[in-house]
This record gives structure tokens, sequence and C-alpha cells, in this order.
């Protein structure tokens, strides 16, 4: 846990508070992090101990040895098993959020083990080690410390100090058993600015000290106690500077020293020309980042060697041309080798010898030799069309004149020119060493074919077509044709002419088969008119009965008019948005546009149901009775009986009645009326008639003990007549057993009064 120093201690740190800082987690390695510094040349008489509160430390003069860069990746990114035991989510106690190839501290040489990864976890109030991934024999192994490995306990203050255990174990097959332990004690016993080979900062100084034991087969071997002295800033995941220390015979003794530095480069830069002349001596320019030593016990100062490579940029065997002592950016002076062999793939680059490093070489070739060699080389053939531009591309610069005919081209002084007219090219080149004339292109031009279209732009309806033409102005053969919609050819249109139907711009390119020639014609743009169909409603039912209507009505829309179809023929007068329908049949509205362009509407289906026959009345015993299927409903004198809803009615009133019929449809029709008085004689006539059996499958007798001879009828339900006879005596027997089953009437034909009765068939 944190402690602080002495009071007095902590009342100094607070009198020189405003110059401290201090660190926490942003300090500290992420994911993602590449940490570049440089190992120094070690230096045993380093002042490492002298430190305190607004301290100064002056390590200017350290001398680079050699990079070190660590990268840091995520967890996920390691092997799978270690990606699942060290998870980073909040419940696992192991849990890390980067890791790292390699490990600070060295496993026993013991244990065969190879690609190690440490894993690590960054909070708010802790940076600590939870464990290793390793491989047994190419198995991944997570070794998950049985103590976390504290490395700091966050954030760091002057006066801060922390101490950890930690501990693993591991059981390896063949081996046994091995487990290691640690105690890590830190402290924070100085604060101030520190100068390095690398700049000046404000750091806080952390002493660590590391006391470390190895278990292998139950026995402890305790190693040499390590002292790591870190300076750290704000800013920086890197220690600005850190010293390790080993115990040796009670001494500690310096074994690494660290400073952060810049990524450490030279490159070649400009000027430096592309050509150059054996014997030539001239400056070459160099950038350099990072640190060279200026030289010091035991420590030579760096020398900058420039280096030419061989002529195919090759730099297995370099040439030295020029070496200058110095730790920055600057120039070399340099000699081309006088026997250097001609070439155009020559590199120059610039290394170090203090550190020992190689900068990149120069990123374009140079040409090395004597007096040059000019050539000319076309990107195609060279037979042109007007208008066309063949690129001519000289070797030998770096000065170029192109000359057509003989004659200099005013401005065309560079390596490439592009020719539009026929002549016989060459260019001219020169450069230090000398000058030469290249060899030369004949360019010839050839006039391409030309085309007119009658107009540039055409107005058509959706669905409509127009011949787009194109007429040939100079007779030229034999020629191929093209049209393009919007730039993108058009499949089957390779005729002077083409059908367009597509809004666009259409072009024809036409080319001479025989010179390759193309001409291009003008654009021409087609608009394609598009009408919306408008949308019909209705404001009634489209399905209704015969003698009912309803209204069709179509969107108001501007500047269009309208014809109403039925069954697609336009309906005469039918010319407004709205539409009275009282025929059956397919609706429609056409609008057309000023432009004559037209559309139509989705079809309406009107469907008109007949009214059904009027039903008759007729009497039976003391009921009126009515035929049809469907729904009834009869009146007296014009006025609804309430519940009188099924096909027979028992009269109770004197008066005129009639019965509504209303088919599956829905559609309705009024009998005619039945005048009904009370005398006696339907009832007296009706009373001793019978229909035996009733009902029947057909075949039934009719009763009545009135003389024969009297006339009767059989309608079905609909009123239609089925059965016409005369009674036979007081039993007649009737066959009806072709008959469809349902109800049936007996109608009695006697003057005065018709008697009638149900009958019913059934099966």
């Amino acid at each position: 846990m944190k402690q602080l120093y002495s009071l007095s201690l902590a009342i100094f740190t607070a009198l020189g508070a405003q110059a401290q800082i201090t660190i926490g987690q942003a300090e500290m390695p992420h994911a993602n992090d590449e940490l570049v510094r440089v190992k120094a040349v070690t230096n045993p008489f380093i002042n490492y101990t002298a430190t305190g509160p607004a301290h100064t430390w002056d390590f200017a003069n350290l001398a680079a040895n050699a990079g070190d860069t660590t990268n840091y990746q995520t967890v996920a990114s390691t092997n799978f098993i270690y990606a699942i035991v060290y998870a980073d989510i909040f419940f696992n106690g192991n849990r890390a959020n980067h890791a790292k190839q390699g490990t600070d501290i060295a496993f026993s040489n013991l244990l065969p083990i190879t690609n190690p990864y440490t894993f690590r976890y960054r909070s708010s109030s802790v940076y600590k080690t939870v464990g290793y991934g390793v491989e047994l024999a190419g198995i991944g192994v997570p070794i998950i410390f049985d103590e976390h490995d504290v490395i700091y306990e966050l954030p760091l203050d002057f006066g801060d100090a922390s101490a950890s255990h930690s501990a693993y174990h591991i059981e390896i097959p063949n081996v046994g058993y091995y487990g290691f332990e640690q105690d890590r004690t830190n402290e924070v016993d100085g604060w101030g600015a520190i100068t390095t080979p690398g700049g000046v900062f404000d750091v806080l100084r952390v002493k660590t000290t590391l006391t470390m034991r190895d278990s292998i087969f139950g026995f402890a071997i305790a190693r040499p106690v390590v002292h790591e002295y870190k300076w750290l800033t704000q800013g920086l995941r890197v220690p600005v500077l850190q010293v390790n220390t080993t115990t040796i015979f009670g001494q500690e003794v310096v074994t690494a020293i660290y400073y952060y530095d810049v990524p450490r480069s030279i490159d070649v830069v400009a000027p430096l020309a592309s050509t150059l002349c054996p014997g030539a001596t001239l400056p070459v320019f160099y950038e350099s980042t990072g640190a060279f030593n200026a030289g010091g016990f035991f420590v030579p100062a760096n020398h900058f060697t420039a280096q030419v490579s061989d002529a195919t940029g090759s730099f297995a065997a370099p040439i030295t041309i020029g070496d200058v002592t110095a730790t920055t950016s600057g120039s070399i002076t340099v000699t081309i080798p006088a026997n250097t062999p001609p070439g155009t793939g020559y590199r120059i680059r610039v290394i170090s010898t203090s550190p020992d490093f190689i900068g990149a070489s120069d990123p374009f070739d140079i040409s090395i030799g004597g007096t040059p060699t000019a050539s000319i080389t076309a990107a195609g053939p060279s037979l042109i069309c007007t208008d066309d531009t063949l690129v001519l591309t000289a070797v030998g610069g770096p000065g170029y004149q192109w000359q057509l005919d003989g004659a200099d081209i005013a401005g065309a002084m560079d390596a490439t020119y592009g020719a539009t007219l026929a002549g016989d090219y060459t260019v001219l080149v020169d450069n230090t060493c000398g000058t030469a004339t290249s060899n030369s292109i004949t360019v010839a031009v050839n006039a391409p074919p030309t085309y007119t279209v009658d107009q540039q732009n055409y107005l058509i309806c959706a669905g409509d077509s127009v011949d787009i033409i194109a007429h040939d102005q100079n007779g030229q053969s034999p020629l191929t044709y093209q049209w393009y919609l919007n730039n993108a050819p058009i499949v089957d249109a390779t005729d002077s002419m083409v059908a367009a139907t597509l809004a666009g711009l259409y072009t024809l390119v036409v080319t001479n088969g025989t010179t390759g020639c193309t001409f291009t014609t003008e654009d021409v743009l087609l608009d394609v008119l598009s009408v919306t169909a408008p949308n019909v409603s209705s404001t009634e039912p489209t399905t209704f009965c015969e003698g009912l209507a309803t209204g069709l009505i179509a969107d108001l829309i501007d500047d269009v008019t309208y014809q109403w179809m039925l069954d697609g023929v336009a309906i005469a007068g039918a010319e407004s948005t709205q539409l009275a329908v009282t025929a059956a049949g397919q609706y429609t509205v056409v609008i057309t546009t000023l432009q004559n362009c037209s559309a139509t509407s989705d079809a309406i289906d009107v469907v008109v149901n007949p009214l059904p026959p009027a039903p008759l009345i007729g009497w039976s015993n003391d009921s009126l009775l009515t035929s049809g299927t469907g729904t009834f409903q009869w009146y007296v004198d014009g006025n609804a009986i309430d519940t009188a809803t099924d096909p027979w009615w028992v009269p109770t009133e004197n008066g005129t009645y009639t019965v509504q019929f209303t088919d599956t449809s829905g559609c309705s029709s009024t009998s005619d009326g039945w005048i009904y008085l009370v005398t006696g004689i339907n009832g007296l006539a009706s009373e001793n008639v019978q229909v035996l059996p009733n009902p029947s499958s057909g075949t039934f007798a009719i009763q009545w003990p009135v003389a024969s001879g009297q006339p009767f009828e059989i309608v079905d339900a609909t009123g239609k007549q089925v059965l016409t006879s005369k009674l036979v005596g007081t039993r007649t027997t009737v066959d009806m057993s072709g008959a469809e089953q349902g109800m049936y009437f007996l109608r009695l034909l006697q003057n005065g009064t018709t008697p009638v009765l149900r009958i019913v068939i059934t099966r």
C-alpha cells in the first residue's frame, strides 16, 4: 500500500508543488502502442542515485547503442486460449486489457518454454501483471499468477511508496514443479527536470526493488536483487530514462540503460541531380532524427557516410563516396568515382557509425555515365487521328528539347511530349556530361469521319419511341456504328439510326474500319414524359341492385382532359372527374396531357344484381303464405309488421297485406296486395283440406270431402307452376317423386276463395 515519507519531506514537497507532476493510467502502455526507446552504451559511472524534490538530472552525454521497440496488442489478438483466460470482462479476476510478446523477467533456463506473452491490466488505480502465456511442446499454456504483480499503484505522486508480493507456479511434464515468487517495492523519491539526448522533461523519479526466488523440485533459489530507476513524465508511455542494476556481492552493477528518443532515421533529401557524371563532386543533403553520439569516453564520435549502389540500385557492395562527422541533419560532399560504369538505376544512401544505422536510399533512380545516349519511344502507333495525341517519351536527360522536322518546338522541354501534328519528331538531350540527338519517329495524321444529327432535343410519351438519325458528312468507308445512352453502349444499336425509348443523352460513335479514327456526334437529349394514372374511388359500393347507382371519382390533375370508359369503350360526354354509374361493367378513366400523353387508371368492376321476381301470396288454413329463398318482411296497409319475417303470416286484422322478399344479393321486390277480410270463407274452405303424408318423398294424397272435379295447381317456392290437375273423388293421389326436394304450395282453384297449403318434399 502507499505510504508517505516523513513529515519534513511532505512539507518540502508541498512547498515545491507547482513544479511537480502526477503520473496516472494515461502514462501506462495501451493496446496497439508501439513504444520506442534507445538502449544506451552502458556507463558504470552513471550517477543514478542522486534524487530528491526539485532535483535536476543531466544525462545529455549518454551514448546511443541500439534501438529498442516494444509493441503492445489486444488480448483478443493473442492465442485464443489466452484470449479466454485473460478476457477483459469485469467479473474475470485475471482480466487483462493489453499484452506484449516476451517477459520483463526471464524464466529459468530449466523451463522448456517458447513464445512467451505477458498479460497486463491497467486502470485508474493500478497497473499490474496478471499472468503469462507460454508454449510447451507447441501448445499454448496460460500461467496465471497466484498473486498479481502490482507494478504501480496509481496515480503516482512524489512521496508515494508501495509494496506487493506476486507468485506463480506451473507443473511441467518430465520436469516437475516450478514456482516463482517476487517482492516489489516502489518509492517515488524525487521530482524535477531531466535532460537526456531525447530532450528536457518534467519527471517523477521511481525507484523499484525486485527480490526474486525460483522454486524447483521444492528447492528455493534466490536471484540477485534487481533495482530499476525510472524517470516518468506525462504524455509518454515509456520512461524518459531507465537504469537497471543487479546487486553482486553487495554492490549494485549497472546492467542496462534506456532513454526515450524519437525513432532514428536518415533520409537523402533534395536537391539531388538525376544525372551525374563520373568524377563529379557535389553535396548530398540528408535529414536525420534520433540521437547520434558526439563522442566521449570509450564512445566514438558519429560519422555520416554517403554510399552509392550499383547500376541496379543494389547495396550488396556499396561504394563510399563521402563522409562527415556530425550528429544532426546536414550535407556530405561526395565525389562520384571516375571509373563508375554508366547506368540509369543508381541510388545513394547515408549510414551512421555511432550507433550503426543504415538510412533509406534516395527515392528515385540516378543516371551515371559519359556522353548521354538519347532515344525516344511512342506510346502507341505513329498513325493517329485528328485531335488525337501520341505521347512520345525520351530518355538520357535531364535536359530535353523536342524538335519537329528539325525545328525546335517552343516550350517542349520535358521528358515527354504529346504529338498532334504530322511530321518527323526528334529530341535533343543534354546533361552535365554532354549532348545527343535521338532517333526519329514519323507521325501521320488521318481525319476522322464526320456525322451530324437532325436535332438535339426530343420529347416523347412514356411507351413511345423516336428515331434519332445521324447523317454522313464526308463519305468515308468502311464505317461501324455504336449508339450510347448516358455513355453506356446500347445493345444492338449499331446503325446510323436508333429507335430511342428511354430518357437521357444519346451519342453515336462512328469508327473508320481502316484508319481506326472515330467521331462522336453531339449529344441528343431525349425527355420522356411519364404520366401518372389517376386513382379512382367510388362514393357507394360498386355492387348494388338494379335501379340503384354509384358514383366514381378520379383524382383532380391540372392541365389534363378526362374520358371515362366502359368495357374499353368511351362513354359519350363522360369527360369530367366524376361519373354516375347505373350499368354493370368495367370502368376506367383515361387522362391526356397537353402534350397528348395519356395514362389509364386501374379498372373498377361494377356489378348490378337483378331484382328477384315479385313474391306470390297464398292462403293455407289460417296463414298467408309466400315463396322464395331469402328474407321476408310482411306489411299491412304499407306498415311493417314487427317480427313478421317468416315466409308465412297469420293475419289478425283486416287490411291489405304485402310481403317484401330480399334475396341473397340483398335485392328486394314486393308482392301484390292480399285483401284480408274476416268472413270465415278461407278458413272454412281449407279446414277440411289435407295433404297426407306431409312432408313426403314426393308421393302424397289430397283429401277433401267436397265433390270431385275441383281444379288445383302446385307451384314451387318461386311461384312457378309445376303441376295442374283436378281432384278425383274425396282422395286424389299425386306423384311428384321426380321433383326436387323443397317447399311447394297447393292451391285449390275454387270460386270465391283460393285455399293454399304448404307441401314439403324430402328425400
